[in-house]
Parts: C-alpha cells; structure tokens; sequence
C-alpha cells in the first residue's frame, strides 16, 4: 500500500505567491463561493501534512475548515476517508496494515468523494488512492463484489500502478469467483508494477505458479515456482510451502517421483497440516495408486473434522485411485463424499470448482 498520501497540485505558480495571498485575503474578506471554495485547498493540504506527520486530530480539524468553506470539495472527502481508516498509523509492511480502521466511516467517505467527481480532480493521486483504499475497505468488511469493482475501476484508470489491486482480484477470483482465466491476465502484469512491493512479490509469483499448473503450462508453473521461492520474504511461509506443492504435483505429472517427493518435503517441513493430503495427489499422478490410497486414508484419519480444502484433496485422490483401478463401489464412496464435503465450503477456489464439475458428470456412470 501507499505509505504516503499524494499531495494537493499547487493551485498558483511560486512566482505569484504575494499576489496570491493579497488576492486571497481580499477575497475572503469579501466572502461569496468563490472566496471559499479558493481558500479549501490551503486547509486540505494542511491536513495531508497533518496526516502524514500522525497527527489525525490536527488533520480532521483542517477538513472540517475546508468542507466549511466548500461542502463539495471531493479530496476533503477523500482525505476524511483516508483518516477513517487510519491513515495516519497505519503500518504499510503488516499483514494489517490498517489495525484500527473504520471501515464502514472510510467506505461513506470515499464514495461521497467519488460521487463528487474526484475522478476529474487534478490530483490524480488521491484518485487511484480513493480507488485503492475504497476497495481495501471493502474486502475488510467481506464486501468482496464491490472490492473487487473499485480495483477493477483502478486497475482500468491506472494499468501501470495497480500492484496491490491486481494481487487482490486476481485472489478473488482464484479463491471464490471461478474466473481463472482472468485471473492469470490480470496478474500476471503485477510484477512490473511501478508500486510492486518487494515484500510480497513471492506471493504473488506463487498464485502465478498455481493458475498455471492449474492450465497444465509445465514450464510456467517451474518458472513462476522459481520466482517464489527467489522472491519470498519469509522462507518459511505458507506461500513457499505452496511453491513447493506445486512443483511436486508437476514433477509427479512428468512421473519425476524422485524430484517430486523432494519438493513435498520442503513444503512439509514449512506446514505439515496444510500439505499433507497433497502427497496422495502426487501419487495419483505419479501413477502409484496403491500408495495414494494408503497415503490418502492415512493423511485423511489424521485430519480430522470438519474437512477443510487442502484435506479435501484426500478425498479427491482416493476417488482418481478408485476409478484407475476400476473399483466402482469405492469410486462412487469417495466421489460422493467429496460432492458432500466441499459442498458445505463457503467459499470453493478454482479447483474446487473443477473438480465437483468432473464429479458430477462422473457420478451417474457408477
């Protein structure tokens, strides 16, 4: 995210400052919309400096001046919005960037700049940071549909500055909206992003790697693989551990066991719980079906209820077994038993989705 709000365009060139302060006090003194609606941007740009400086008090106290003197300025708006979700200490290298925001105070706030045509301002950054924080707002109260809408709109008006809008659609529409193909185009444009952050570049190389294993691109998913693990800020991540899973199913889909057991340790050693039922998928595809059973059952058992995602992808593996050796009974009992459980998921990612599409189409011929 940002770590700094952009500043308000000077509204009269250095040379004419006296001329500008005089015209100002006249004008003022004067009253009428005019002198108002000329004097905002001097408070506006104060509470920027506030905000920057951690002082919200300081800057709420020059909006409220400025909103005063003209009730329809869109970037006092936005900068109220930028306050309400705490701005002012926020900590751009967190996981939370923003512990104590008002996400609801900072949506009403931006849509009313918005509304207000800040679109047209001449700050373009407030703009596309409006944009930005208006969407972050959003997925903070699970508001994913709109989120997403204003990242899209950000993503539209600045194609070349929109790292964090395009990791984020792009992870909605992996994880909930079964948009893959538009995923992969969206973010694969992220890493030359001019506000890329370094700090989560690995992440978003490692849904890179997933999208094109999940299109069966072998030297995609390798090369992206590589990215991640070069890029990760934390080695010991669960997006490395997924790095890794990745280049084991795609060694087991070249029947590399050897290299591909190699990679699920890596990734077992970062997070046991959430790999753990992918080592019967690289048997599945590893064509050792005898083994992804054992394997299967045995991780399954050790899961336990209720039956999460990555832990689903047991069940998945026992019904392929199944169906290679043409046990129909078994099949049957484990394709079901996937149908079940991740019916029940809120929220079904891109294989998920696939998946209970093959399965059911399988279904009736058991």
């Amino acid at each position: 995210m940002p770590d700094e709000i952009g500043a308000i365009e000077p509204q009269h060139k250095k040379n004419k400052l006296l001329i500008g302060i005089a015209v100002l006090v006249i004008v003022i003194l004067a009253g009428g919309w005019y002198a108002r609606s000329f004097a905002a941007p001097y408070f506006i740009e104060k509470a920027r400096i506030a905000v920057n400086n951690k002082d919200a008090a300081t800057a709420t106290k020059n909006l409220n001046i400025a909103l005063a003197l003209d009730s329809q300025n869109p970037v006092a708006y936005a900068y109220r919005g930028h306050i309400a979700l705490g701005l002012d200490s926020a900590n751009p290298e967190s996981d939370t960037p923003f512990p104590n925001a008002d996400f609801a105070k900072a949506i009403d706030n931006y849509e009313k700049a918005l509304s207000l045509g800040l679109a047209s301002a001449k700050n373009r950054g407030v703009y596309k940071q409006t944009l930005e924080f208006a969407g972050y707002s959003y997925w903070g109260q699970k508001e994913y549909d709109k989120a997403v809408g204003k990242y899209l709109e950000q993503i539209k008006e600045f194609p070349n500055d929109s790292f964090w809008a395009r990791n984020l659609v792009a992870e909605d529409y992996f994880a909930r909206s079964n948009k893959p193909q538009e995923a992969l185009e969206i973010l694969v444009l992220a890493p030359n992003s001019s506000d890329a952050s370094k700090r989560f570049l690995g992440n978003t190389y490692t849904l890179l790697t997933r999208l094109s294993l999940y299109f069966g691109n072998p030297a995609d998913t390798k090369r992206y693989a590589a990215l991640a693990l070069e890029n990760s800020a934390d080695k010991n991540s669960l997006s490395a551990a997924l790095a890794y899973l990745s280049l084991a199913i795609q060694f087991a889909k070249e029947r590399d066991l050897p290299k591909a057991l190699a990679e699920y340790r890596k990734a077992e050693a970062i997070d046991e719980g959430n790999t753990r039922c992918t080592l019967a998928s690289i048997y599945v595809f590893g064509g050792d079906t005898t083994k992804a059973i054992q394997v299967g059952k045995e991780k399954l058992a050790a899961a336990g209820s209720p039956i999460n995602y990555p832990n689903s992808i047991c069940i998945e593996a026992l019904a392929r077994s199944y169906i290679a050796k043409k046990n129909p009974a078994e099949a049957k009992k484990y394709l079901e038993q996937y149908m079940d459980v991740t019916g029940t998921f809120k929220d079904k990612n891109i294989y998920v989705m696939r998946n209970q599409a093959e399965f059911e189409t399988l279904l009736p011929s058991f």
